[in-house]
């Protein structure tokens, strides 16, 4: 017997001393890598939140919020203080609830207000996105689940490994800088829509019943219950909209659903927070520097009314802005490209939109940086119905991809990008219509800038080096 016990725990210390070490390593040696992103900023908003005194305002989301309020603006004209508690939806809407909770008191409100999709509309949490913003705040243990607290201990090693490969490079308005001290993001370079299409189509936003589902009933109910014990407010509310992503083909079911089914009660509409595009920044969702103005006072005058709050400061708003860059809609036809003409930052430019029947066989493909002196700095969906395609390449130059450019290519396997940085693309849907086994490859040295970008979480799994 006590061979039995002997070898049990010369067994159990070979297992549990490399993960010891692994842990050690990671806490103790390893080098903090995102310090100055807009992971970090997590622990300046838990601190904000923890040592308010007067009674506040809580907004609670994703990073619709840290571009669409002016907290500032809205203290003035509610006489609340104010906390901007989101931060970036792939989080989970579920643990910004839980970290903001505990410092919910007497009096406040709480306004949750995630994005509208199907990932924030319910109980989602993503451990590896969390992770790094715990890299400089302490982890809250008791406010995840035996099996949630065990899912981030696997997802550990993983944070560990990518976080030794990672050269975070982030410009504005994605860096901890962008951040005032009211933990908005406030950054001049916020000023303009700077998307091609004014609008990003691979997501639209669909508001439906479906999106009211069970658990995410249940998860702000819940929330509700605790919150209405502290005696405090919840209300649910809603992301800005850009109008030009809106199909409300589904509006009228989706706010039936959120009458019948939540015991909050609702602050504002979908329609009442859709705006015009040239109010966007981005994405769908990011107004810029005009639009979060003109967001904050449609807030606080729904909360003056709500609150009863006699305030007459008025939010000023300032004309809208004219977006950075133009479409003509004239497209030229040069060497069986297809190139519409635009302007960006008030200079001429082409986007490569198609190819014509001549080109239409070639397997590999090189966009051009320039045609007739002219650059190209913009990709559209120019590679439809070419089964031959295999490979596209994409010179740095070319300053973003503005839609999923494989319609019908099914052997198209890679397409390389030569870019130091990531460029912009797409949110979701970059390789769909290539091959299933299709590769977003880009050069070896500047791998590490892709898997730590904001807005490539959703191709880390596709990207490989050449």
């Amino acid at each position: 017997m006590k061979k039995f016990w002997l070898s049990f725990f010369i067994i159990l210390l070979i297992v549990l001393l490399p993960i010891g070490g692994f842990f050690v390593y990671g806490e103790c040696i390893q080098q903090d890598v995102y310090t100055d992103t807009y992971y970090a900023e997590l622990n300046d908003k838990v601190t904000r939140l923890s040592t308010r005194e007067n009674k506040k305002i809580v907004f609670i989301g994703g990073s619709s919020l840290i571009f669409g309020l002016r907290s500032e603006e809205i203290e003035k004209a509610t006489g609340y203080d104010v906390v901007d508690f989101g931060l970036y939806a792939s989080l989970g809407t579920p643990i910004m609830m839980r970290l903001a909770e505990d410092y919910i008191k007497e009096g406040d409100v709480v306004v949750l207000a995630p994005e509208i999709n199907s990932q924030t509309y319910s109980d989602f949490i993503n451990q590896d996105a969390i992770l790094k913003c715990f890299e400089n705040m302490s982890y809250p243990i008791n406010k995840f689940s035996i099996d949630e607290n065990m899912s981030f201990f696997f997802h550990y090693f993983k944070y560990v490994i990518e976080k030794g490969n990672a050269t975070i490079e982030l410009e504005p308005p994605y860096d901890k800088a962008s951040f005032n001290e009211y933990c908005d993001i406030d950054n001049e370079i916020v000023k303009n829509n700077i998307m091609e299409k004014y609008y990003d189509p691979t997501q639209p936003i669909e508001p439906n019943a479906s999106l009211i589902n069970d658990e995410f009933v249940k998860l702000v109910n819940s929330y509700n219950e605790r919150i209405t014990n502290k005696k405090a407010k919840l209300y649910f509310s809603f992301s800005p909209t850009n109008i030009l992503a809106l199909k409300d083909e589904g509006l009228a079911d989706f706010d039936k659903s959120l009458e019948e089914n939540l015991k909050c009660p609702v602050l504002g509409s979908v329609k009442e927070f859709t705006y015009h595009q040239y109010y966007f920044y981005d994405t769908n969702f990011h107004l810029n520097r005009t639009g979060s103005l003109l967001h904050s006072k449609n807030i606080s005058n729904l909360l003056k009314e709500e609150l009863k709050i006699e305030n007459e400061y008025e939010i000023e708003v300032p004309d809208i802005p004219l977006p950075d860059n133009y479409t003509t809609g004239i497209v030229d036809t040069v060497n069986g490209m297809q190139l519409l003409q635009s302007y960006a930052g008030g200079k001429f430019n082409y986007s490569l939109v198609g190819l014509g029947d001549e080109l239409k066989g070639v397997e590999e493909f090189r966009v051009p940086t320039s045609v007739n002196d002219i650059p190209v700095l913009s990709l559209g969906a120019a590679f439809k119905d070419m089964p031959n395609l295999k490979k596209v390449v994409v010179p740095a130059e070319v300053k973003s991809i503005t839609d999923p450019p494989f319609e019908n290519c099914p052997n198209c396997l890679g397409l390389y990008l030569e870019h130091p940085r990531p460029p912009k693309v797409p949110a979701v849907g970059l390789l769909n219509g290539a091959n299933p086994n299709a590769f977003i490859y880009v050069q070896k040295q500047y791998l590490r800038a892709y898997i730590s970008g904001y807005t490539w979480l959703e191709y880390r799994s596709v990207i490989a080096s050449y």
